[in-house]
């Protein structure tokens, strides 16, 4: 089955009930109205096919095959993609790094982002969280504290209650308490293995060390 990123949000937002959502990959209703959707930075398909031994858990799921991303593929743009359920050129995150119209060449790094530019004026296509908060499904973005209060985070996260902690054992009791909401839409970002992958290289130590620990966190949700 062709999946892409665009298609994954509305699907899962149909299955709970959102009136104005496509089910875009035929996945029906939820069948206990709560659904998580764990995202992993860095992670691709060649993880899966080159350090299957590091991850046991997760790499037993390839039999549901691959998702597709737009270009650019980096993360800015991936995720806004994935929480409005559109293509970069109606989003308009374009890149990690573009030009601010109208600034003399000012250039916005958008996870950094900068106070100057308004997040709603530059991302204004509604969130699926917002379309699904306004029908009374709890949506709850479960990641790092240092991301809840950016610009990015209200340009393309908004709508999701926002639940912060750093730690993945906090990461995972917030995600449990989340999901216990009826009909619930839980968001778990993890950003460690594309930062190791960054800081330290693909197949590093620091790198495998946060694949296994992702890993564990994937075996400890799969437990509830």
């Amino acid at each position: 089955m062709n999946v892409h990123l665009s298609q994954i949000t509305p699907s899962i937002f149909s299955a709970l009930g959102l009136s104005t959502a496509q089910d875009l990959l035929s996945v029906g209703p939820s069948p206990f109205g709560r659904e998580l959707l764990f995202l992993i930075d860095g992670f691709g398909a060649d993880v899966i096919n080159n350090y299957s031994d590091a991850m046991p858990t997760i790499s037993r799921l390839t039999k549901f095959g691959t998702v597709k991303t737009s270009f650019p593929s980096t993360t800015a743009t991936s995720l806004a993609t994935l929480t409005t359920g559109t293509l970069p050129g109606a989003h308009g995150m374009l890149g990690y790094t573009v030009q601010v119209p109208r600034s003399g060449g000012r250039i916005l790094n958008a996870l950094k982002w900068d106070e100057r530019v308004d997040p709603v004026n530059w991302q204004p296509v509604p969130t699926l969280f917002e379309r699904a908060a306004a029908e009374n499904i709890n949506v709850t973005h479960v990641a790092a504290k240092r991301y809840e209060n950016t610009g990015f985070t209200r340009a393309v996260f908004r709508g999701a209650k926002y639940k912060g902690a750093n730690v993945s054992a906090d990461l995972i009791a917030e995600t449990r308490a989340a999901l216990k909401e009826t009909p619930a839409f839980v968001y778990l970002y993890v950003n460690d293995l594309d930062a190791a992958g960054h800081s330290d290289g693909v197949g590093s130590e620091k790198w495998l060390a946060a694949l296994s620990m992702i890993d564990q966190m994937f075996a400890n949700l799969m437990k509830e």
